[in-house]
């Protein structure tokens, strides 16, 4: 009987498919969210780049103005002629108390006023002469050779950073050279102002304008082979004046700075931490200004905003997978609920089809194409050839037939006309105990399960051809007696009442016999309708199977149904029709 099979890969067939639309969809996601957290990288790292550097412009333009302020002071007492008049005059007489007083008032002032935490006034050979506060030590080395320079420059000079023999603390000051313009500027001596970087420039410094954990900034010059940071770090404390990086370091920016190399640079610090820098040369001075942030602290708000894309493409995957995952769900139920409903009408079909099949009144037998082996056969044609049904179907059509060797040459022939039905002359048959028995066989090529098959209907004519036998007997005897009857006509004329009946008791017989002929026809209409009706349940099977194959189609799936050019051919329309009756045979 015909099943309804599937092939092993329809079920995943669909699956890799919407699996293979989830992967596009997930790829296209992820590949979307990258280019847009690295477009998202580049325009934040140029902004914080931009902003860093600002800041880093504004605290040069800041340490510049300081430096004008200072030397600004500075030139409050430079060329003042009353002042070195005072000076000249106090140091001719050191005795002269109002000398001293009015310079004494200077000093005070800018000891309190302008924050300078010592102030000096010195003679041409360093020594002090008068200081606030009093009694002061002898200037240190470094300060000794800057008023040697101030005093041949003739300018006001910025002493950079010095450590104090004293107290080891970190200096810097103001030399102002004394004049004498009576005298061809000759140099009387220098006014000394010392800065305590503590009190105002250090904090400038470090002030960062944003709150920042890493953030800061250096101040450097270069010394020798060496760069000397001149203020005290955030992370590594007492390193004013003592902490020195040969400039063999490249990798890091304070030393590239210190090479010439000037903005954005990105490195390692003096901890070897990789940090993100702006290094630039203070104008007009010999610093070198650094300010840097750790790379970790620049890309946090990255890392936020690529957690924040992870997460965002984690719910866009999870809703496509759940969306695809639905969408193939649905077209799951859909695909199961139309094989069940195709399988429905398919089991209907072969229910009829096998009621129909068993309750035929000839022997109906399904034989293979290539090997001729009965595979199925109603109760009738075990009936017909004395086997029982199980026992019939370990046969051959060969077994059946009084001549195989014609029998396989219709097979052949059937077979290599498919969809054509064949209604073959008389044949002989074999039952199982050997009796011969004149046949009438209609045959047809169809699909089963996938494999050629003969649908073949067998009739037993043995009373069909007796009748005809009798009839033939019956048909001889009546001419006899007519050539009597009219060779005795003559003779036998008052005879006439008798030979009548006679005649009327023949011509009855004869009646008898057509009406014997006549329902031996219709039955053979009936088998002939039968045969027609057996063949288009089949056909209609083989339809109901190129349907779902289509469904299976429609939904990207192989053919459930194996279906080859023989097969299609069975259908009505797709492949030569019928052949008249008494055409080939098997």
């Amino acid at each position: 009987m015909i099943r309804l099979r599937g092939s092993p890969g329809d079920e995943s067939k669909p699956a890799f498919v919407f699996a293979l639309i989830f992967f596009v969809l997930a790829a296209g996601l992820v590949i979307v969210g990258w280019f847009y957290f690295r477009n998202s990288e580049r325009h934040f790292r140029a902004e914080v780049e931009r902003q860093f550097s600002a800041i880093a412009e504004l605290k040069v333009s800041e340490l510049v103005e300081w430096r004008k302020e200072r030397l600004g002071d500075g030139g409050i007492l430079f060329k003042n002629v009353s002042l070195s008049a005072l000076v000249r005059r106090f140091f001719a007489q050191p005795a002269d108390a109002d000398a001293q007083r009015q310079l004494q008032v200077w000093l005070d002032k800018y000891k309190v006023h302008f924050r300078y935490d010592e102030a000096r006034l010195l003679d041409a050979q360093g020594v002090t002469r008068l200081s606030v506060p009093a009694g002061l030590p002898t200037v240190p080395t470094s300060v000794a050779k800057g008023i040697s320079n101030a005093l041949q420059s003739g300018q006001v000079l910025i002493q950079d950073f010095y450590r104090s023999e004293r107290d080891q603390q970190v200096h810097l000051g103001i030399l102002v050279p004394i004049l004498d313009e009576s005298d061809a500027n000759r140099p009387l001596g220098v006014f000394f102002l010392r800065i305590d970087p503590t009190v105002y420039l250090y904090p400038f410094i470090k002030r960062w304008p944003t709150p920042s954990p890493t953030a800061e900034t250096l101040l450097l010059r270069r010394d020798g082979n060496d760069v000397l940071y001149l203020n005290d770090l955030r992370h590594q404390t007492n390193t004013a004046l003592a902490l020195r990086l040969p400039l063999t370091r490249t990798e890091v920016p304070a030393v590239r700075a210190a090479l010439g190399q000037t903005g954005i640079m990105i490195g390692v610090d003096y901890r070897g931490v990789p940090v993100l820098s702006f290094g630039r040369a203070v104008p007009d001075s010999p610093w070198l200004m650094i300010a840097k942030i750790d790379l970790t602290e620049v890309n946090t708000p990255m890392r936020e905003r690529l957690l924040q894309i992870v997460v965002l493409i984690g719910i866009l995957l999870f809703g496509s997978g759940a969306g695809v995952g639905l969408v193939w769900r649905k077209q799951q139920v859909k695909f199961f609920r139309d094989m069940a409903a195709s399988a429905e009408v398919l089991r209907l079909a072969e229910r009829e089809y096998h009621e129909l099949f068993e309750s035929a009144s000839d022997a109906l037998l399904l034989i293979a194409s290539d090997t001729g082996q009965v595979i199925d056969a109603n109760n009738k044609a075990g009936e017909l050839y004395g086997y029982e049904r199980d026992e019939l179907l370990t046969r051959k059509s060969a077994d059946l037939s009084e001549n195989p060797e014609e029998t396989s040459r219709r097979i052949h022939e059937a077979q290599s006309k498919p969809g054509q039905v064949f209604s073959l002359p008389m044949r002989l048959h074999r039952k199982k105990d050997g009796t011969v028995f004149p046949a009438e066989i209609i045959t047809r090529s169809l699909i089963r399960e996938g494999q050629p098959v003969l649908f073949v209907t067998c009739r037993d004519i043995t009373e069909r051809k007796q009748a005809e036998a009798d009839w033939a007997q019956s048909r001889a005897a009546e001419l006899n007696i007519l050539e009597d009857v009219i060779a005795a006509r003559d003779q036998v004329k008052q005879a006439n009442t008798s030979l009548l009946s006679e005649i009327a008791e023949r011509k009855k017989a004869e009646e008898e016999l057509r009406q014997k002929m006549e329902e031996l026809r219709a039955s053979n209409d009936e088998l002939e309708q039968f045969n027609r009706a057996s063949v288009g349940r089949e056909l209609r099977m083989i339809e109901l199977k190129q349907e779902i194959n289509e469904l299976c189609r429609r939904l990207g799936e192989p053919p459930r149904h194996a279906m080859d050019q023989l097969q299609t051919n069975s259908v009505p329309g797709s492949g030569p029709g019928p052949a008249p009756p008494g055409e080939g045979g098997t």
